[in-house]
């Protein structure tokens, strides 16, 4: 096992403290302290040096950056319940021209614990959650399946907004599933009998030949496969991120404290 390398500050902190500016001595013991409680966790980790120079062609990426200044997040403007406060911001990015204005980032772990995440679209948002359809046999269907703590991420750039939801994902009812899928166009869900999701083919030629099958068998009215559905994650916190001037953005959490009421927390930037 590789040990963790401490840095200089740590090999000798006393003499580190003492040549720090006074200001600045009150922060360094809970840097330390937090120090401490990484490497504990993850006692294998260390950091990895850059080896290879950076080509031209990117050198540019330390320069890209955008200010953010279209408007501010504060406890005084946002809503009590973080259910009203996304119907808001879901809204405003509908009306706005966010070329994706549905889609999120649905991150799931594996049997190793290993992040996997894709972009998936909100398809129905109630005062239960977020719903989302997809093919339950795939990576995410079997990650829900072992792990079903799930994150959730939008990101809508034009509107200079985040939100970040943690929650449960639930398979929906079969009466929920097949409500959505029958509104589908039938080209989609004759391509949810088509995808055998997440499984290695040979080339595009076998999708082509599964379609062509199963418009033989069902022409254009397939019905749903049983393994395809809905998921409905339900809220554990919600993190509201505005973008603000010289990164000093705006996030409010919130959170449910014991008694299951709503709290909300600024956290830094």
């Amino acid at each position: 096992m590789t040990a963790v390398r401490k840095p200089k500050a740590l090999r000798n902190p006393t003499a580190y403290l003492l040549k720090l500016p006074a200001h600045c001595r009150r922060h360094f013991d809970r840097w330390n302290a937090g120090y401490r409680l990484l490497t504990g966790f993850a006692t294998s980790y260390r950091s990895r040096p850059i080896t290879k120079k950076l080509t031209s062609d990117y050198d540019m990426l330390h320069d890209i950056r955008k200010t953010y200044q279209l408007g501010e997040l504060t406890e005084a403007t946002v809503a009590d319940n973080p259910f009203d406060q996304f119907d808001i911001w879901l809204k405003d990015a509908l009306k706005s021209d966010e070329p994706e204005p549905t889609a999120m980032v649905v991150s799931t772990v594996d049997t190793d614990l290993q992040p996997h995440s894709r972009v998936v679209l909100l398809k129905e948002f109630t005062s239960e959650g977020l719903v989302f359809f997809t093919n339950y046999l795939g990576h995410k269907g079997r990650q829900i399946a072992l792990h079903p703590q799930v994150s959730v991420l939008f990101f809508w750039p034009l509107l200079e907004r985040q939100v970040r939801i943690t929650g449960i994902a639930y398979p929906t009812s079969d009466a929920v599933s097949d409500a959505y899928f029958h509104s589908r166009p039938p080209e989609s869900r004759l391509g949810a009998w088509v995808s055998e999701q997440s499984s290695v083919i040979a080339s595009t030629e076998v999708l082509h030949q599964r379609l062509e099958q199963f418009r033989r068998e069902f022409g254009e009215q397939a019905p749903r496969p049983p393994h395809w559905g809905g998921y409905l994650i339900t809220p554990v916190t919600f993190e509201f991120w505005q973008g603000r001037p010289s990164r000093l953005h705006d996030r409010l959490y919130f959170s449910k404290d014991e008694s299951g009421s709503w709290k909300i927390q600024r956290l830094a930037p």
